[in-house]
């Protein structure tokens, strides 16, 4: 049986290029077995195996360190190496649950969006999945340093929150406005924010599971909101004899760059009752 390699063959054996090779010599992972008289490095099966084990652990995601003199570690030093190595896995792939849940939520939105555009749709309480908080921020809008924590806290997930808007209740209410007075800032659906342990405490705000009725709207300008904008609501509103209970709220789907500019698509509801 063959037991010892030159570089060129070790390498196909072990299905490594050069530059791996040279550095797991460099790192200690593997020793050379010996020097040919032509100076050229070669190799032992047992380097074979290191670089083999090397190698799963590398697709386990486990670093050099942790491979390097494996063989000094007690089989209790290993198996807790694995078992923290476990946890930190498990965490990372409650994450990504997260994410992909996100992602399928974007979509799901976009698609029901689309459907939405030019024409309003009522939906009961349990029709609403969408629990938000929102804060608000911008100019002309206070923030405190706890509100700065909580969008620092916020903005720490970003793929978590969305662009949101709001307009209080009694503007909306009252017929001589018609330039609305929007707040700009960022949402968080409740259940994320929830698993994500995020606070949303005041001076957060709470946007209710109620009725609602809701539209997608473009707009060119977030912070220039018009009565004629949200007309089709205020009309769906009163065709229902129903009283608006809440501010109106808005949540950016998506923004298209057109012939006349930037446009930006919001999907807008109020609580109805």
């Amino acid at each position: 049986m063959k037991t010892n390699f030159g570089a060129s063959e070790f390498r196909r054996m072990t299905g490594i290029s050069a530059e791996t090779l040279r550095h797991y010599v460099d790192c200690g992972i593997i020793d050379s077995f010996d020097v040919a008289a032509n100076n050229y490095k070669r190799y032992s099966v047992r380097n074979a195996v290191d670089v083999l084990h090397a190698r799963m652990c590398r697709g386990l995601q486990l670093g050099l360190p942790q491979i390097v003199h494996k063989a000094e570690f007690a089989f209790e030093e290993q198996e807790a190496l694995l078992l923290r190595h476990e946890a930190d896995l498990q965490a990372e792939a409650a994450e990504l649950d997260l994410k992909l849940g996100r992602l399928r939520q974007q979509i799901e939105h976009l698609a029901s969006s689309r459907a939405l555009l030019g024409r309003v749709r009522e939906r009961t309480a349990d029709e609403v999945p969408r629990i938000y908080r929102l804060m608000l921020i911008g100019d002309g809008i206070s923030m405190g340093a706890d509100s700065a924590r909580i969008v620092e806290q916020w903005m720490a997930h970003p793929q978590y929150a969305h662009v949101a808007l709001a307009v209080p209740r009694s503007a909306l209410l009252d017929p001589g406005v018609d330039e609305l007075p929007v707040g700009i800032g960022i949402g968080v659906r409740a259940d994320f924010s929830a698993l994500l342990k995020l606070d949303t405490r005041p001076p957060a705000v709470y946007v209710p599971n109620e009725r609602n009725i809701g539209t997608v709207v473009p707009i060119s300008d977030p912070f220039v909101l018009r009565r004629s904008d949200v007309r089709i609501l205020l009309e769906r509103a009163e065709s229902l004899g129903c009283e608006i209970t809440s501010d109106l709220f808005g949540r950016l789907c998506t923004a298209l760059d057109t012939d006349r500019g930037r446009i930006y698509y919001f999907s807008l509801s109020v609580c109805i009752k």
